[in-house]
């Protein structure tokens, strides 16, 4: 770097509105013309029926949307963000498109619709990813970047949510495209330097992160900077990197405790206990100082590591007694140490803390193996074994099942015995624990510095999401998915009013995927499709309009005629 740079201490807030609303609908007739001569000899329809569409009235929606949006200050689950107010860009643009509308800027008011659903799914995408649902979040961004390709801040949150999936090409290309946009953009260079981090490309990283430390030197861009110079063996820039952040940000135990993680993890031993003893000296009482520098301790040789590792693990219960972490590692330690008593104690106080962590588990029926209590070893590895099942974590559990292969073999149940070894034998960590001292640190339940750090991808997939969670994004899905609807609706309306009936059957289509049953909807689909002559896409909502509108005769009309076409259609 050929300057120095001044760290400033700066809190970033995503802001992700999650705004409610179910807009009330009218049926407004929006356009009245001839029906359109089909091509071909005998293709032509001689009656003449007027088109009329379902349209949500505008002035009535905005005005009740702004009676939603008040009452979402006390009703709207808030997804741990602010509420929306009278400036949220989802009000405005359908203030902008009934105004529109009104003044008959047809085009202007389509976009006004757009952007509203590109905001609208942009929101209900991020409370997706907020619970670990990426695929559905990345469908929905997908959808919301085609309607608005022009949003800087819905391509970034897809190129997030993209490597939270690991989906890292799909990140890279939407973050470099963030970038190409607007080269100035600091957060669109770290970013694209945490894809290219992720992607092992550490000079490609250096370069993004360099110029996003420079644009705006915050603590998340230059820590993962200094760790790509650590990569690159680049310790001198690395060490002036921390010294500035220092010097921006505070000396504090916090900061050296992250340098001394970023030293450990990046084999810098002696760097990395320098550091960790610094922030001791900052704060006797910091929490997390002594368990990395036990994990410390052990990186290099495990076994050899055993002795120091276990008074630091100790030290940290001494400053946080439900440390789950410390406890657990004090358990693994004394079962490789055939310590079986004290590994017991520790594992168990670990299992109480955090009781569906499945090494946890499975070390602790390890002891019971080693105390020769069978059931109390094969009820522990079962357990083991179902919660992997049900969170469809199947990558972790090779080690349950073969050690409840070996008991079964010796209880003489060999068929059984066969099964969980063959299960066992398509698992990596058959042989050993996949998340042992020698893995990173794993986080396992605390109130840790690991938790605190931004992780680099998701540590919540929706299989472990809080249920409340998943229940507010539920609630909040069902007060947007009406207006959604109608968004759509409103768009096929428009588009069907300059004759783009193809269109038109596509903006109906996904209004029938958010809200079947939006009034109006069926005969909007079906006469579209009716006068874009897609047939086979006319006939069900025909038929379920005329049943309850038999006096409406251009719908029938287009039903038999629709019917008469699709019989007459050659079997594919």
């Amino acid at each position: 770097m050929a300057e120095r740079i001044k760290f400033i201490a700066v809190v970033s807030l995503t802001e992700n509105l999650f705004p409610p609303g179910r807009a009330p609908q009218q049926s407004l007739v929006i356009h009245d013309y001839t029906i359109l001569k089909l091509s071909g000899s005998n293709d032509q329809l001689r009656s003449n029926h007027t088109l009329s569409l379902h349209m949500s009235s505008l002035s009535t929606f905005t005005m009740r949307l702004v009676i939603l949006f008040w009452l979402a200050s006390t009703a709207a689950p808030s997804f741990g963000v602010p509420q929306t107010d009278s400036s949220d860009p989802l009000k405005l643009h359908f203030d902008a498109a009934g105004r529109y509308q009104n003044a008959g800027d047809l085009e202007h008011a389509a976009a006004e619709y757009k952007a509203f659903l590109g905001e609208t799914l942009h929101r209900v995408a991020n409370g997706e990813a907020g619970v670990g649902l990426f695929e559905p979040a990345m469908a929905l961004l997908d959808e919301g970047l085609k309607l608005t390709p022009a949003s800087k801040d819905l391509r970034l949150d897809y190129a997030r949510v993209a490597l939270d999936a690991e989906k890292l090409a799909r990140a890279k290309e939407l973050a470099a495209e963030a970038v190409r946009s607007d080269p100035r953009d600091a957060q669109a260079r770290y970013l694209l330097g945490r894809v290219l981090f992720h992607l092992q490309d550490y000079k490609g990283a250096r370069e993004q992160l360099e110029a996003a430390v420079a644009a705006n030197p915050d603590f998340n861009t230059g820590y993962l900077l200094g760790r790509v110079y650590l990569v690159l063996h680049q310790e001198k820039q690395a060490r002036t990197l921390f010294d500035e952040m220092i010097a921006g940000l505070g000396d504090t135990s916090l900061l050296h405790i992250y340098f001394g993680r970023a030293y450990s993890l990046l084999d810098y031993p002696e760097q990395a206990v320098e550091e960790f003893h610094k922030a001791m000296a900052k704060d006797g009482h910091a929490m997390d100082a002594h368990y990395y520098l036990a994990l410390a301790c052990l990186r290099h040789d495990e076994s050899a590591g055993y002795a120091k590792a276990v008074p630091e693990f100790q030290a940290e219960l001494k400053i946080n007694p439900n440390d789950v972490r410390s406890r657990y590692m004090l358990g693994y330690i004394a079962l490789k140490q055939n310590r079986y008593g004290e590994a017991e104690t520790e594992l168990s106080q670990a299992a109480a803390l955090q009781p569906q962590d499945l090494n946890t588990l499975v070390n602790l029926a390890e002891v019971y193996i080693a105390l020769d209590r069978s059931a109390e070893a094969e009820a522990m590895l079962r357990k083991e074994i179902s919660l992997a099942q049900r969170a469809g974590d199947q990558r972790r559990n090779g080690r349950a099942h073969y050690l409840l292969g070996r008991m079964l073999v010796k209880a003489g149940k060999r068929e059984e015995a066969k099964q969980e070894m063959a299960i066992a034998a398509q698992q990596d960590d058959t042989r050993g624990m996949s998340s042992g001292p020698a893995a990173e640190a794993r986080v396992i339940g605390s109130s840790s510095l690991a938790q605190q750090e931004t992780p680099d991808r998701s540590e919540h997939p929706a299989a472990h999401a809080a249920p409340e969670e998943l229940q507010k994004l539920e609630q909040f899905k069902a007060q947007v998915t009406p207006a959604i609807a109608e968004a759509y609706n409103n768009l096929g309306a428009l588009a069907a009013g300059n004759r783009s009936f193809p269109e038109a059957v596509g903006w109906f289509e996904k209004a029938s995927s958010w809200n079947p049953q939006l009034e109006g909807l069926d005969r909007n689909l079906g006469m579209a499709a009716f006068y874009a002559r897609e047939w086979n896409k006319a006939e069900k909502p025909l038929q379920r309009y005329v049943v309850s509108h038999a006096d409406d005769t251009a719908a029938q009309t287009a039903l038999e005629e629709t019917l008469k076409r699709t019989a007459a259609a050659p079997a594919h």
